[in-house]
């Protein structure tokens, strides 16, 4: 749960700061490969499938960028891809 956190947080604070628009967030859960695979004592404890999508009302796609040691900023993209399973930009 803290990595999907992170995820969303940080996702959402990069449309405020760069976009200057809202976000919209949706979670999608699937768990039909917990009702199928995962025996039944396990299925509350087991994540099951959950995708993440954060979207804004800008056209440009966001750009990671590298963080110097001493700037502030540039380090969230990659906190994202060290988190996610994996992440798409559209």
């Amino acid at each position: 749960m803290d990595a999907v956190l992170l995820t969303v947080s940080e996702l959402v604070t990069n449309v405020h700061r760069h976009t200057h628009s809202s976000a919209q967030s949706v979670m999608i859960c699937d768990d039909h490969y917990l009702r199928t695979c995962v025996p039944a004592y396990l299925r509350t404890c087991v994540p099951a499938y959950l995708r993440t999508c954060v979207h804004d009302k800008s056209g440009d796609l966001p750009v990671p960028r590298a963080a110097g040691t001493e700037s502030r900023g540039g380090r969230g993209m990659p906190l994202v891809d060290a988190v996610a399973d994996t992440w798409e930009r559209s």
